[in-house]
């Protein structure tokens, strides 16, 4: 698929445009007509369609990105024009795109790399370099120009991170050895993006293309000088958000917090725009930031939905660039091409890790569970189209190549994990046994998941402080989930597993070890927060013991209905102690 060199004509400053905003400059908001009805009903038909698609998905076991990315498709105005003017969801899409990689940065810390850090980063930069390398060879070798070339490749070394982490996730395979060589790729990758969105003008003007004023940086100097107040971002972060969101847990409430966090995201990706950098890159780099505070759970608890609800739309939204009749008209290409990718990404990951001492069984899953490319590939294009890098065309070709990679994930991770007991005789590099990440796929590994607890205690008040001291006297080990980072912070002086953040968020729960505790003790003194967290303690564990305090006699019977096994009531408590202390004082007096 030769590409020429064209000219385009001057587009607005990089950094202000994304696949989305590609959209705005080819079609003005305002000639889209319809209104604050038309945007209503437009989001109606995308969040309908997309729920239709996600429980079809979720029941066939497929990914839900690629089908977004069909049904958006299949709406838009390429196709049957039920959605007929997708720029006016644009602004809409673009804030899905900021939380959605506000929400990967969180995801993303360095500690969920815990041990043989350098291996590990090492192994991933040398898969994240021989990806481009590789790629950018095949890519002229498709008849693009070394610069197109260079930009499709950067877009199609990355892979997806809220695919793959999902299906870790899912498999309970994030602390095995592949798993966390699987996140080291994608920390690098997603790192990477940074890099790749400031060469992306430089390679533009590199193949020849004017571009407005301030639409690339003035050389090297400028580009440092840019990147040196990102810098100072990120050291001002390190310093003041730690407090602020300290200060905004102590308030009590669990909203202040997201608010927070938000802001804070937004913020950065204002301010990454001002410098000539991009809204994503900005929040993404937030994310990554908050992601290193202890508030990094509560913080994904409570983003989690809004981005899973972002997601769906910018992915729908964003099928609607695609156009059927361009890949109809070279269908063999794009299956070739993605085949070419997908082989090629398996080999060159597989390799990297390979080289840096896990087994050929484990490299072998990681290279096909990274093979696919990504969200952040879909984010590169649409920069790379937006600058005039790529045209329309060969746009649509590579989103093309790149929801069929999505789609065979799934398929692709599983031949992994088929094709890993072949190797396992397989020979490994001389220093593995050094580097400590020689072990084969399925053995037992050595690092250490959530704490192992009898029983989570959620709230920790009067109530839960004597539960605590109870369950220390009959010698049964616990954990603390509370939303006061001051009292977390005391027990986790003292040695006492301890998570701050709210008790009804599934991540809370699970990082304090829900899958393993054989009980759920909920001393929060508010009957519908502990409906909450029953629900969402149920929805993991039909098994685990669930007992609740409530104010009131009349509550008992609700909170029986929603999951609690035990239920005890203040009023009803302090009723039985009377009588007995009565009674035992009665009795002594008859007998003085």
């Amino acid at each position: 698929m030769p590409v020429g060199a064209q000219k385009r004509p001057p587009v607005p400053p990089v950094g202000t445009t994304s696949a989305m905003t590609t959209l705005l400059l080819h079609s003005p908001l305002g000639a889209a007509g319809g209104g604050e009805v038309g945007v209503v009903g437009d989001l109606v038909i995308v969040l309908v369609s997309a729920s239709v698609v996600a429980l079809l998905t979720r029941r066939m076991g497929l990914a839900m990105i690629p089908a977004f990315l069909l049904t958006g498709m299949v709406l838009g105005p390429n196709t049957l024009g039920l959605v007929p003017a997708p720029d006016q969801l644009a602004p809409i899409a673009h804030l899905a795109i900021v939380v959605l990689l506000f929400g990967i940065g969180l995801e993303l810390h360095l500690s969920s790399l815990r041990g043989r850090l350098l291996q590990l980063v090492g192994g991933a930069g040398l898969a994240c370099g021989l990806c481009v390398l590789g790629l950018w060879a095949l890519a002229m070798a498709f008849g693009l120009d070394p610069y197109r070339g260079l930009a499709v490749s950067m877009a199609l070394s990355l892979s997806s991170t809220a695919v793959v982490l999902k299906l870790l996730t899912l498999r309970r395979e994030l602390s095995r050895p592949s798993g966390r060589l699987a996140v080291a790729v994608l920390v690098v990758q997603d790192l990477a993006v940074v890099a790749m969105l400031a060469c992306l003008p430089l390679l533009a003007r590199a193949a020849g293309l004017t571009l407005s004023d301030g639409a690339a940086f003035d050389g090297v100097g400028d580009m440092l000088l840019r990147l040196g107040a990102i810098g100072v971002l990120i050291v001002a972060s390190r310093l003041a958000m730690p407090w602020l969101l300290h200060e905004s847990s102590r308030s009590g409430a669990g909203e202040l917090l997201l608010i927070v966090g938000m802001a804070y995201a937004l913020g950065a990706a204002w301010i990454t725009h001002l410098l000539g950098f991009s809204l994503e890159m900005g929040a993404f780099l937030a994310g990554f930031m908050l992601s290193g505070t202890r508030f990094r759970y509560e913080l994904m608890g409570q983003i989690v939905p809004i981005r899973d609800l972002f997601l769906a739309v910018f992915f729908t939204v964003l099928g609607m660039q695609l156009a059927p009749q361009v890949v109809a008209e070279s269908w063999s290409v794009v299956l070739l091409a993605t085949v070419v990718v997908l082989l090629a990404k398996s080999l060159f990951v597989g390799l990297s890790c390979w080289l840096v001492g896990a087994h050929a069984s484990v490299a072998v899953v990681v290279g096909f569970t990274l093979a696919q490319a990504g969200e952040f590939s879909l984010v590169l294009l649409g920069e790379a189209t937006a600058i005039g890098l790529l045209d329309a065309r060969l746009n649509a070709l590579i989103m093309s190549v790149v929801v069929l990679t999505l789609f065979v994930t799934p398929l692709l991770s599983s031949l992994g994990r088929r094709l890993a007991p072949l190797l396992s005789s397989a020979a490994v590099v001389p220093w593995s046994d050094r580097v400590g990440l020689g072990q084969r796929y399925g053995e037992a590994d050595e690092e250490a998941g959530p704490p192992v607890n009898d029983v989570i205690i959620a709230g920790f008040g009067p109530v839960g402080r004597r539960v605590a001291l109870d369950l220390e006297a009959a010698a049964i080990s616990y954990a603390v989930v509370d939303m006061n980072s001051d009292t977390i912070r005391a027990l986790n002086e003292t040695g006492v597993p301890a998570f701050v953040g709210d008790a009804a968020t599934e991540t809370t729960l699970l990082r304090a070890g829900l899958e393993q505790a054989r009980a759920l003790v909920i001393a929060i003194p508010d009957d519908e927060a502990a409906r909450r967290v029953i629900a969402t303690a149920r929805r993991h564990r039909s098994d685990i013991l669930i007992a609740a305090r409530t104010m009131a006699a009349r509550s008992v019977g609700p909170l029986q209905e929603a999951g609690a096994e035990v239920v005890v009531s203040d009023e009803l408590a302090a009723a039985d102690q009377m009588a007995l202390e009565v009674s035992s004082a009665l009795q002594t007096t008859a007998q003085g």
